[in-house]
């Protein structure tokens, strides 16, 4: 997974190739947001912003479900 982070138009940078959850942490974090996996469906979804599980994520630097 390529990772392309920074302001459009402005500056880049380009991480990478990485393992598919370093490279979702990376670009989740850059963006601040959250997921889990759906314990019933399996499905991902995206953590309410400011949520208890939001905020536990983020504090152990888990942007993306395993």
């Amino acid at each position: 997974l390529l990772v392309f982070l920074g302001s459009a138009g402005l500056n880049g940078e380009t991480n990478g190739p990485v393992e598919m959850k370093k490279g979702m942490n990376l670009f989740l974090k850059d963006l601040g947001i959250t997921f889990r996996r759906d314990k019933d469906t399996k499905r991902p979804r995206a953590n309410k912003l400011g949520s208890q599980k939001d905020e536990e994520q983020k504090n152990a630097g888990e942007y993306y479900y395993q």
